[in-house]
């Protein structure tokens, strides 16, 4: 109704002019400035007629309001299939073709301020033979947590990376249609000038959408960060004369004043209203994490650390999957040989010198 209106009213302005102009140009007796006038007042009223064409065109191009989150989601639906595709493959680049892994256990973080609460332990289950069957994968972990916001560190090679997909592909497999897709984001590359939502919308059209698309899924908050490379975003500690200061396992060590790590932590903190209107999840060496002052780290957060493997679970996972290979069993036998002590392939690998943490992957 209130567009037939708008066009009844612009249809009798545009005649008005044309008739009242039609009538000037015919009496005659004008100069040149004045059919000038005459004819650019026509003009006007045909671009007029032409400026709302135009906006009626693109009114019916674009999603009103009533309408905007139906294509969100609809959107949201065909970019999780693309992630969930993306996923699967950079699973099996991780894990290898056999997609062969070990099962990764995690424990809850007791050392951070402002934390939700979770349960105590979870896993991802892989094909060796230490599976706890009472504890939760990744995804059900995440979702049984009191705040939306999941910390996860680990050593170097604990499994970090591996986990991340493992949870980006069971939450897309989980998700509803108005649950938020899981989409992979780099910290490390983030310019702190441009505003963390742009970050995001970047993302998101790089996974595979318009940038369009993407600013109506993120809009509508249908789009979930999990955040890795917060340990990236600033060089480790250096003496007085700028050479780096490594640790017992030589390694750099992390600076505790990192200004972009800092910086982005307080912005992620204060982001968006309620917590609950912000999901995201993070990713970062424990090392670096807890080198941060702890009012500093991310605010409303269950934050859970990935237990090493001890050298028994490595022994019997390579057992396991290596069982009838014979290269395999050249160097348990080897190991034999030069210990001494070792006389199957799970004591070879129990009998290795206990230097460093042994892990499945990044």
């Amino acid at each position: 109704m209130a567009r037939a209106l708008t066009w009844l009213i612009t249809g009798l302005v545009i005649a008005s002019v044309a008739g009242w102009s039609l009538i000037q140009l015919l009496r005659g007796g004008q100069n040149a400035s004045d059919t000038a006038s005459i004819v650019s007042m026509v003009l006007t009223a045909a671009g007029l007629a032409v400026a709302l064409a135009g906006w009626e065109t693109a009114r019916k191009t674009l999603p009103q309001e009533e309408d905007a989150l139906k294509f969100a989601q609809s959107a949201a639906e065909t970019l999780a299939k693309k992630i969930l595709d993306a996923e699967r493959k950079q699973f099996r680049a991780l894990v290898g073709k056999d997609e062969e892994q070990f099962t990764l256990t995690f424990t809850r973080r007791p050392r951070d301020e402002f934390s939700g609460t979770g349960p105590a332990r979870g896993q991802v289950v892989g094909s060796g033979p230490a599976t706890e069957a009472d504890l939760p994968g990744i995804a059900a972990y995440y979702r049984a947590c009191s705040k939306p916001r999941l910390v996860v560190t680990g050593a170097p090679g604990a499994g970090k990376t591996v986990l991340s997909v493992q949870l980006v592909r069971d939450l897309i497999k989980l998700r509803g249609p108005d649950e938020p897709v899981p989409v992979r984001v780099s910290l490390a590359e983030w310019d702190m000038k441009v505003p963390f939502g742009e970050l995001l919308i970047r993302h998101v059209v790089r996974a595979g959408t318009s940038e369009e698309r993407a600013r109506w899924m993120v809009g509508h908050g249908l789009v979930l960060p999990v955040l890795d490379g917060l340990d990236e975003m600033d060089p480790g500690r250096t003496d007085t004369d700028g050479n780096p200061l490594h640790g017992p396992d030589g390694r750099q060590l992390p600076d505790s004043e990192a200004p972009r790590a800092l910086a982005a932590l307080h912005l992620l903190s204060n982001h968006g209203g309620a917590v609950s209107e912000f999901p995201l999840v993070l990713l970062c060496r424990t090392a670096h994490y807890d080198a941060l002052p702890r009012l500093k780290r991310l605010e409303h957060a269950v934050g859970v650390d990935i237990d090493p493997l001890d050298h028994q679970h490595v022994a019997a996972h390579l057992t396991t999957v290596f069982k009838d290979e014979e290269r395999w069993q050249r160097f348990a036998r080897g190991l034999s040989a030069s210990g001494g002590a070792a006389r199957d392939p799970h004591d070879a690998v129990v009998a290795l010198p206990r230097q460093g943490r042994l892990s499945p992957a990044r």
